[in-house]
């Protein structure tokens, strides 16, 4: 039996510990495919990111850095999993904020009307939880990383928040109309915020 060669032995991921919950099993297959896809050619790795994208992918890391009380484990290969798509192009998250900024408005509305309806329901407790979980919902990237960068004790965390903000909010890596639009609405945004799940 011949074994592998270097470079397969590269590109196989590693199996997840048997006794990782299932959400570190995930946070953990989607980091090691970000780091595959990145030996990609550009254009493969560009439909890499599109078919995740395409898929939900930011909306579960704004899900999972609105979680504040979540294992640092989560936060932690989630931000691997940001900062790889930031690595290969971090205007598409920069787009997807601008995006959500605009919607907010409605969504907030939205939650505001459920909020009311909940008022008189016997579970208002429940329903006002998860009305705050999807206000949270709608956070952006950059104010969530800003968020657990103040409340986290993980330094780790910490130093991924960091480091993801600076990646974001880098004015060479913008053309001048996205540099103002993003600037505008980053420095706009209110502070606080991001109970999640357990918060």
């Amino acid at each position: 039996h011949t074994p592998p060669s270097p470079s397969h032995r590269r590109m196989a991921a590693p199996a997840p510990a048997a006794d990782e919950p299932p959400l570190l099993q995930l946070w953990g297959l989607l980091r090691e495919l970000c780091s595959l896809a990145s030996s990609l050619h550009p254009i493969e790795c560009g439909r890499f990111y599109h078919a995740l994208c395409t898929a939900g992918l930011l909306p579960a890391t704004r899900t999972a850095l609105a979680w504040r009380g979540a294992p640092p484990a989560v936060h932690s290969r989630c931000c691997d999993t940001l900062s790889a798509l930031a690595n290969h192009n971090p205007s598409i998250i920069r787009r997807e904020e601008l995006g959500l900024r605009e919607a907010t408005p409605a969504a907030a509305a939205a939650a505001a009307a459920q909020r009311s309806a909940a008022s008189d329901d016997t579970g208002s407790a429940a329903a006002a939880a998860a009305v705050s979980a999807l206000l949270a919902s709608r956070a952006s990237t950059s104010l969530l990383l800003v968020c657990r960068l103040c409340d986290t004790g993980d330094e780790g965390v910490a130093r991924q928040c960091c480091e993801l903000l600076a990646v974001l909010l880098d004015t060479a890596t913008m053309d001048g109309a996205e540099a103002e639009a993003f600037l505008d609405a980053a420095y706009a945004q209110p502070a606080g915020g991001g109970g999640g799940p357990g918060g």
